[in-house]
């Protein structure tokens, strides 16, 4: 739709050609006349009028079409950025989720058999009843976490289908590599290469040769007219047809154009200094987005490293537990295998917010 602006700017430098032909009776009466001189009239004629000058007029909404057409462009670019990083994040918080529920069901089966454990001893009377709903209560809280993963779960598969457009199959962790990223680089390129701020700056200079277009009403135009036509049977040649040539070269000098001509131009104005404001603004709000996204990235990546760090030593601990089960509490061995486990979804919390603060950076870059 954009890029039909562009030919119709083309057409303010193209000629305008007219064909008129008229047919019709003609009744010519002289003074005292005491006959009809009637007579059948044909008329043909062919105008043709060449623009030269029209005070830049057409340049100006030929470029207006241009940068129009690079606005929307930019616009459709950013479009696509948006659903693409849209359809990372529901993909990561689907990823999240599958390895979040598989967890929580570990964690599940293994609160059901310490309380199992604890009902056996309950029946032998090795613990009382306010010790069991110690045990209870630690299951139960375990469960509602299996069941309120499962609801997440659930409803991050209905976001992927409603993004993607079909339902997901097996998913790949993605793979980055964390990167030290510098504010002052990632800004300048940013405002260099980001679509959004792109689309406002070509909208920002549309809107100023829009400006200059309408200021151009007020200069002289010039143009060449060719005609030619030819009259059949005239009246007062005796029946005798006519024909014309003509080459005019027109000067028109705009005075007064009922006030519509300020107005216009005012209004010109008013968008130009819009547009103006609209890309200062973007430029401001991006680069406040990139600040921000930075901040979480950096955020991100030392609780990354440290959940890394606890989930290994938690791991380890709990290994060393189940190899000395023979002299171990087996209900304390089932809570640290869950504590183990806790850790676990902090680290895959932190690894999948880490990898879609990466990709928001990208997203912001335009590099998605």
């Amino acid at each position: 739709m954009t890029k039909s602006s562009k030919s119709e700017a083309l057409a303010e430098f193209l000629p305008n050609v007219q064909a008129d032909l008229s047919y019709g009776q003609r009744n010519s009466f002289f003074e005292g006349q005491t006959y009809d001189r009637s007579t059948k009239q044909e008329t043909r004629e062919i105008r043709i009028e060449q623009p030269i000058f029209d005070g830049l007029h057409s340049v100006m909404k030929y470029r207006e079409a241009g940068y129009k057409i690079k606005s929307s462009s930019q616009e459709l670019q950013e479009k696509i950025q948006e659903i693409s990083f849209a359809a990372i994040k529901s993909y990561c918080n689907l990823l999240r989720q599958q390895k979040l529920t598989e967890v929580h069901q570990k964690n599940s089966q293994i609160a059901k058999k310490f309380l199992d454990l604890a009902n056996r001893r309950k029946a032998v009377k090795l613990i009382d009843n306010s010790q069991l709903i110690s045990f209870n209560y630690e299951q139960t809280n375990i469960e509602n976490q299996y069941l309120e993963s499962q609801n997440q779960l659930n409803k991050a598969n209905f976001e992927y289908e409603n993004i993607i457009g079909q339902r997901a199959d097996s998913l790949i962790e993605p793979q980055i590599k964390i990167e030290e990223f510098e504010e002052d680089k990632i800004l300048e390129a940013v405002l260099s290469n980001n679509s959004a701020v792109k689309a406002r700056h070509y909208s920002y200079l549309a809107a100023k040769m829009a400006h200059h277009a309408e200021k151009s009403n007020f200069a002289p135009k010039l143009s060449v007219t060719a005609l030619a036509s030819k009259t059949d049977r005239v009246v007062y040649l005796n029946n005798q047809d006519l024909n014309s040539r003509s080459v005019m070269l027109n000067l028109s000098i705009p005075i007064f154009q009922k006030g519509s001509e300020y107005s216009s131009l005012s209004k010109a104005k008013s968008q130009r200094d819009m547009a103006a404001s609209e890309y200062e603004i973007a430029k401001k709000e991006i680069e406040k987005e990139v600040k921000q996204a930075l901040k979480e990235y950096k955020f991100f990546v030392k609780t990354y490293e440290i959940n890394n760090k606890i989930f290994f030593m938690a791991t380890r601990n709990a290994e060393i537990f189940k190899k000395r089960s023979k002299i171990e509490d087996p209900i304390e061995i089932a809570r640290i295998s869950i504590d183990s486990n806790q850790k676990e979804i902090a680290f895959i919390n932190s690894k999948i917010d880490l990898i879609i603060s990466y990709y928001k950076i990208k997203f912001l870059l335009g590099e998605i």
